[in-house]
This record gives structure tokens, C-alpha cells and sequence, in this order.
């Protein structure tokens, strides 16, 4: 993973040095630089704290970061920080059985009805645009709107339980 960014750091340095107008290349690389920075400061508190994290909401108070960086830029780092390991696996089963839901819904026969089906496919892609999202960013847990994934999670599995 480290070569991919470090390749893309070339790319995008290369493109500012043929260019230094290119605004959109600056920004991306200030953006990779400072996520990759907060990846080095989650990393080494999960080896830290492997099975209970360092606590809900606490990667916000590290000497290291800034409380307004409440967050490891990466939804699975910061699950693994903040709540370790088992929580992580936790959570990767979950969306794994979100996404098992969503298939078996989507093949059933048994579906009542064309729309239900079209539903659980939105549900489903919100989903998954969320957590592409989110690994290169984070809706700190707790934060008010981080409740609307789990409502889709919710009426999938009402869906997925009720064929």
C-alpha cells in the first residue's frame, strides 16, 4: 500500500512541477500527505491496544493531532484504533453480511415486488459509497450524521428477514 501512495505522490508532484497553477493536483497531494500523516498516528496505537482500541472518540486527544482532526482518515483504522482489533473484524462481518443480504434479496424469488428489490439495490450502492468514502475519510462515531448507515443496514436486513 505504501508504493501505491508513494507512487501516486510522484504522479501528482510531477504534474504540479510541469504545472504549479494546477490547483487540483496541489490540493490532492495535501490531502494524501495529511491523510497518510494520520495513518502514522493510528498505526502505531493499534499496535498499542490491539483488542480494546484506545477508547471511543479518543484519537481526537492525542498530543500528536489536532482536536479538530477527530478522525484517522480511514474508517478501518479508526475502528481498529479506537475500538481494536475485534471490533474491526466485527465490523468487516458486518458489512460482509450487509453485502450477502443485499445478493440473496436481489436473487430471490421470493421477492413480492420489483420495487422491494430496487430499494434494497439503493440501500445497498448508498452503502457501498459510504464505505468508498470512507477510506479516506471518517464520520467519527457519535456524530449525528452518522446514524443514516445504520438505518440502511437496518432496512436491508428488515427487507432481507421479512422474504
Amino acid at each position: 500500500q505504501n508504493g501505491d501512495v508513494e507512487s501516486l505522490h510522484g504522479v501528482l508532484k510531477r504534474r504540479l512541477e510541469q504545472d504549479p497553477r494546477d490547483l487540483q493536483a496541489a490540493t490532492r497531494l495535501a490531502n494524501l500527505h495529511h491523510d497518510v500523516q494520520m495513518w502514522d498516528q493510528a498505526l502505531p496505537r493499534i499496535y498499542e491496544h490491539p483488542f480494546l482500541g484506545i477508547g471511543l472518540n479518543e484519537f481526537r486527544y492525542l498530543p500528536e493531532i489536532k482536536y479538530s482532526e477527530s478522525h484517522a482518515h480511514n474508517k478501518f483504522f479508526h475502528v481498529a484504533v479506537e475500538l481494536g482489533i475485534p471490533a474491526l473484524i466485527a465490523y468487516l462481518a458486518l458489512l460482509f453480511l450487509t453485502g450477502y443480504m443485499i445478493v440473496k434479496t436481489w436473487q430471490s424469488k421470493n421477492t413480492s415486488s420489483r420495487w422491494m428489490k430496487m430499494v434494497i439495490l439503493g440501500l445497498g450502492c448508498g452503502l457501498l459509497a459510504h464505505t468508498i468514502y470512507e477510506l479516506t475519510d471518517v464520520i467519527p462515531f457519535g456524530a449525528k450524521v452518522g446514524i443514516f448507515p445504520w438505518i440502511s443496514l437496518a432496512l436491508i436486513a428488515a427487507i432481507y428477514n421479512h422474504d
